[in-house]
């Protein structure tokens, strides 16, 4: 592999990048090796930017999905944003999907959360001590425009996405769909090691709003109230199947009763 015509094929990957990139507007030369043959594609350098969240209205259906890939920068004001815009073209129905999301800032699962949490405490923060601190909604927030919600977690769902998941939960505003999570929620802090290691001590753990369970750890995390499995190479999306099934019968709920109220 070549940048420029200088070869790089025994650099580390990060010097490789370090080559690749530079001003906005000028263009680099890739060299790659295909099979036997040799190829080179001449690039302008631009900036991009990963989208923090996607949003759509499920096909066939007035159900809004927003998936959340990381918790990093404005992704709060992403997902709020979302929220309205879903409102706004009819979505009568959320799916908040989290799978696989590692988590990230401590804030944004809070904002996040509280966007469909009024008032309440999230999850409980406990010390070494034993001591243990509510982690309340931010309630500049909240959108008042409550409708049935579900909220995807997998395996992999992880910290600040566990926080989200368990926080709406234990205030009733959502129902969590999917596998048990990672159980890796908690503070650290980094302590160097003599060997140039790094350890990382749980300062605090976190604990479920609702039943005090603590969710960090083997075997913990999110246990969702809807367990659906989604098997390697399985055809199509049975959590997202489920999460649109479950929200179509409470779609349907919601608009029976009032009608029943009326024939009464």
């Amino acid at each position: 592999m070549t940048v420029d015509g200088a070869d790089v094929t025994n650099l580390q990957t990060d010097e490789v990048a370090n080559k690749v990139r530079g001003a906005e507007g000028t263009a680099v030369t890739i060299g790659v090796l295909r099979g036997s043959q040799s190829l080179s594609f001449t690039l302008a350098r631009a900036r991009f930017s990963v989208p923090l969240e996607t949003d759509s209205i499920v096909d066939g259906t007035s159900i809004g999905r927003i998936e959340v890939p990381q918790l990093v920068g404005a992704v709060a004001d992403e997902v709020s944003n979302a929220v309205r815009r879903l409102n706004a073209t009819g979505a009568n129905a959320l799916i908040l999907d989290l799978r696989s999301d590692p988590g990230g800032d401590l804030s944004a699962a809070v904002d996040i959360a509280s966007i469909f949490v009024r008032q309440g405490t999230l999850v409980y923060q406990t010390g070494r001590d034993g001591s243990r601190t509510p982690l309340d909604v931010n309630r500049r927030y909240y959108i008042n425009s409550p409708k049935p919600l579900v909220v995807l977690v997998n395996k992999n769902s992880a910290s600040g996405a566990e926080i989200i998941a368990a926080g709406i939960r234990a205030n009733d505003a959502g129902t969590v769909i999917g596998t048990q999570t990672a159980g890796c929620v908690g503070t650290g802090q980094p302590r160097d090691l003599p060997d140039g290691g790094l350890l990382l001590v749980t300062i605090t753990k976190i604990q479920d709003a609702k039943t005090g369970a603590e969710l960090n750890g083997p075997g913990r995390g999110i246990v969702p109230d809807q367990v659906v499995d989604q098997p390697t190479g399985a055809a199509g999306d049975p959590q997202l199947d489920a999460a649109v099934a479950f929200l179509k019968t409470k779609i349907a709920r919601s608009t029976t009763l009032p009608a029943l109220r009326e024939a009464a």
